[in-house]
């Protein structure tokens, strides 16, 4: 039986949070909160590229929270609402 988006915001926030020294024992962490959105297409002739880095891994994200997050927005029906914009 799937979750209403309220129990799963209830649950998040009842959730603890981990000291974020503890996090960062995950050698993966920055490469798995992390992305970069490029765009403008070739880089430039200094080999940067047009962009913006989003780097979550200094905020109390762990596994255990975006899985919840990643719940919410199935109950939510995220994909479907991006979709029909």
């Amino acid at each position: 039986m799937s979750q209403t988006p309220q129990a799963i915001w209830t649950e998040l926030k009842a959730m603890e949070t981990r000291d974020l020294r503890d996090l960062f024992d995950d050698p993966d962490r920055v490469a798995k909160l992390s992305d970069r959105l490029e765009w403008g297409g070739d880089a430039q002739a200094d080999g940067a590229r047009t962009g913006a880095l989003f780097d979550w891994s200094k905020t109390h994200l762990d596994d255990a929270l975006l899985d919840r997050f990643e719940t919410l927005a199935g109950a939510m029906d995220f994909t479907g609402k991006r979709a029909a914009l």
